[in-house]
């Protein structure tokens, strides 16, 4: 402010002015119509992850903060850092005032290949050079420790952790956005649309080059896409957790989740990959030696199952799997996958439906022809650390011959993000079925193990039919 007195002008500083994202004004490309979806996804400094299983979603408060004191300079410093993301020098900062460049800045900016990336994640689950990821509770103690330690990553964190920070960023720069959950989702993948899991003799599984995380977290962020000539404001896809690829790690988005749904992966940035972990398929490979492997099973299940966010205005879970996937087996469901198929293997892009049921029915395995048995696991008892997991097996012939199988059984430790721990326990069992007969029994197994992760239990029987069962 200039004041003039006494015919002598003074410079006065009032302050700094921001000018930030508005969801207020209906010419912002950020502009969000309902002032209660404002309220949860911008103002709201109160969130809740969701974690675990499918059969077992639990969930954990988490603080962004956004509105801190200091949070803006740090988001302000990271989108510096992150302008050199930009290889268009003639644009300047220009760029800033296009949400879609903002957030693919921020993305790079949480977890990606710069040396001044906000976060990184443990190798190997290991911990010791660091924070555990689960640790943290909120997005302030990390973007202040990164200010503080001169822009130097903070270890270590996991998808969670990494998009409740993206989250607080964007919510800051008044874009609106919100944590969302994936249960069963490939991270590596040789090959779009199945994940090989690789198995010992007796049910152990073995750490091979894809991983299938029981639960994995991104980032959704709400804007207009003009560069796909939208006029309104939707939902799009932000994955600050690097996806590895075959051409290295890249961090996914901005994706237009309508696109994911309908399988029009020419749209978007990384379409492929955000599909990909959705509707993948996973195959079970029994491994006989270091070259030698057979087929065990095909499952089109586990991926993209119970997409989860925090409800507006509550901390209950909202279920958003339908924003991402029509109703499984639907003629919609299967046109998009036919859809995203001819976009992902380019040798099909011509091809019609029929082409692609046979290359999809090759995967599965001549073992996998019905053996009549029917297996299931129940919980006795609610696990309690430091006391024996009662686990009951179910087992059932269907048929009206008797049968008699021999079974290898184990369980071990599957950390959230896929890595397979050693067997703790395995046993060989010799079962006599008579004709449509049902037979229980019981184990009794201890495992120590203070962390949150699954126990999977492998049972592999005559014909290498293999069941795979996962417990919280």
């Amino acid at each position: 402010m200039h004041v003039t007195s006494c015919n002598r002008t003074y410079d006065r500083c009032l302050g700094d002015f921001y000018i930030l994202f508005n969801p207020w004004c209906a010419d912002d490309p950020v502009y969000m119509y309902n002032e209660a979806h404002r309220k949860e996804y911008v103002l709201n400094e109160q969130g809740m992850l969701y974690q675990g299983v499918h059969k077992y979603i639990t969930s954990r408060p988490w603080h962004f903060g956004q509105f801190e004191d200091g949070i803006l300079d740090i988001c302000l410093k990271l989108l510096d850092m992150g302008a050199n993301y930009h290889h268009d020098s003639n644009r300047e900062s220009s760029w800033r005032n296009d949400p879609v460049h903002v957030s693919m800045v921020v993305n790079h900016m949480i977890c990606g290949h710069s040396s001044n990336s906000i976060m990184k994640l443990p190798q190997n689950n290991d911990y010791l050079q660091g924070a555990k990821p689960l640790s943290w509770n909120g997005s302030v103690p990390i973007l202040q420790q990164w200010y503080k330690g001169r822009c130097r990553p903070v270890r270590y964190g996991d998808s969670a952790s990494l998009a409740s920070v993206m989250c607080t960023v964007m919510r800051c720069l008044g874009i609106p956005s919100r944590v969302v959950t994936n249960f069963y989702s490939p991270q590596r993948a040789e090959n779009a649309l199945v994940v090989n899991e690789l198995f010992d003799c007796t049910g152990k599984t073995l750490r091979g080059k894809d991983s299938l995380w029981s639960y994995h977290c991104w980032n959704e962020s709400w804007m207009a896409r003009r560069d796909l000539n939208q006029c309104c404001g939707d939902w799009q896809c932000l994955d600050p957790t690097p996806l590895e690829t075959g051409r290295g790690s890249i961090c996914c988005g901005p994706t237009w989740v309508r696109s994911i749904k309908d399988g029009d992966l020419d749209l978007d940035y990384d379409g492929h990959h955000m599909f990909s972990r959705l509707n993948a398929s996973c195959v079970g490979w029994l491994s006989q030696g270091s070259v030698s492997k057979t087929k065990l099973h095909y499952d089109t299940w586990p991926c993209g199952q119970y997409i989860s966010t925090k409800c507006i205005g509550s901390d209950l879970r909202e279920d958003i799997t339908r924003a991402y996937k029509y109703e499984l087996g639907s003629m919609k469901d299967k046109e998009a996958f036919y859809r995203a198929y001819r976009k992902i293997h380019s040798g099909y892009c011509n091809a019609p439906n029929s082409d692609i049921d046979r290359e999809l029915a090759s995967l599965r395995s001549p073992f996998l022809s019905d053996a009549g048995i029917a297996m299931r696991l129940k919980m006795a008892n609610c696990p309690v650390y430091g006391q024996d997991v009662c686990l009951q097996w179910v087992l059932e012939n269907l048929r009206k011959e008797p049968k008699n199988l021999n079974f290898n059984l184990c369980a071990q430790v599957m950390t959230c993000n896929g890595c397979p721990l050693d067997q703790f326990w395995k046993d060989n069992m010799n079962v006599i079925l008579g004709p449509r007969e049902e037979a229980t029994s019981s184990f009794h197994i201890r495992y120590e193990y203070q962390a949150i992760a699954s126990l999977v239990f492998g049972f592999i029987f005559t014909k290498f039919k293999f069941l795979r069962l996962g417990y919280h």
